[in-house]
């Protein structure tokens, strides 16, 4: 019922942003791709990719104002998932990334971000037992996130900032000044 309630709210939010959600006649659209072929030589954009090399191949990545939705038990991974395509478009390929997840907090979500760029095992970082040299890696990390902050481009909102729909779309608003 969760994952449910969670999906009809995102799906909200998605139908709610389309600008042109008039229906077409076939004609119509076929006459919209011929336009797009002629200007850009191709019929739609390329996807973005997931940034983990089996997704890709897989499903070829994330298509223009498509929502992914990762459902499923809690502790099966759903976070690390998200986090993951999160981090590799908005931190390495400098893509506008949004990570809403509604069982974390931004502290347990940048500790595992703190984990994935610096190979520190996350219980160290959370618990705060790290040696010497693991500080310095924090450290310099840390200064690395905050240097690129016209770049890294990572939103990060947990359940305090999505406890509904129009929430997580005036935060999202917001921060992009939109």
């Amino acid at each position: 019922d969760y994952v449910q309630n969670s999906f009809t709210q995102l799906r909200n939010i998605q139908t709610s942003s389309v600008q042109d959600n008039q229906p077409k006649f076939l004609y119509q659209i076929a006459s919209e791709y011929l336009q797009r072929m002629h200007s850009s030589g191709r019929l739609f954009e390329e996807p973005i990719p997931y940034g983990i090399q089996e997704l890709d191949l897989m499903l070829g990545g994330i298509s223009k104002g498509e929502l992914i939705v990762v459902a499923a038990a809690m502790n099966v991974g759903k976070s690390f998932l998200a986090a993951e395509i999160a981090y590799s478009n908005g931190l390495d390929a400098d893509k506008c990334v949004v990570l809403a997840n509604l069982e974390m907090t931004q502290d347990q979500v940048m500790n595992r971000l703190l984990s994935r760029q610096t190979g520190i095992p996350s219980r160290r970082i959370s618990r705060n037992i790290l040696d010497k040299d693991e500080r310095e890696i924090l450290e310099a990390t840390l200064i690395d996130l905050k240097e690129r902050q016209a770049t890294n481009q990572v939103l990060l909102l947990d359940a305090h900032h999505c406890q509904t729909p129009m929430m997580l779309q005036r935060n999202i608003d917001v921060i992009l000044g939109s």
